[in-house]
């Protein structure tokens, strides 16, 4: 499990049976017990996938996926409204995990663009 930055947001990172990835925002009651208030699953190319999540201090965007063979050394994610684009260094981690605080002046931060590269900035398709 992991906290989204300064917020009372967690998330955690599953694999389904399928082979699929997931995720799962969790929030921490007044209790000190989480809850599970939103998950997703599915992967896209390179059984990668991401979500953007609202928390109490703004919006994020998850990236979350597998590189097994560590070709991929970074993801572009640009919104498709033109109004930010974000890279994830994921060139050491063979499962990812990452999140990132989208500019609060954005309007439409959903959806993105993934765009893989690898260590030499070389398109990976």
């Amino acid at each position: 499990m992991k906290q989204i930055a300064d917020t009372t947001s967690h998330i955690i990172f599953f694999q389904l049976d399928d082979g699929d990835f997931g995720y799962a925002r969790l929030l921490k009651g007044l209790n000190g017990k989480f809850k599970i208030d939103h998950a997703g699953y599915g992967s896209g190319f390179l059984n990668s996938s991401y979500q953007v999540i609202e928390t109490n201090k703004g919006e994020y965007l998850i990236l979350y996926g597998e590189n097994p063979d560590l070709t991929v050394d970074h993801v572009l994610a640009t919104a498709l409204s033109g109004e930010y684009d974000i890279t994830f260094d994921i060139s050491d981690d063979q499962r990812f995990l990452q999140s990132v605080k989208i500019p609060s002046d954005v309007e439409r931060a959903f959806p993105v663009d993934l765009t893989f590269y690898d260590e030499g900035d070389n398109l990976i398709e």
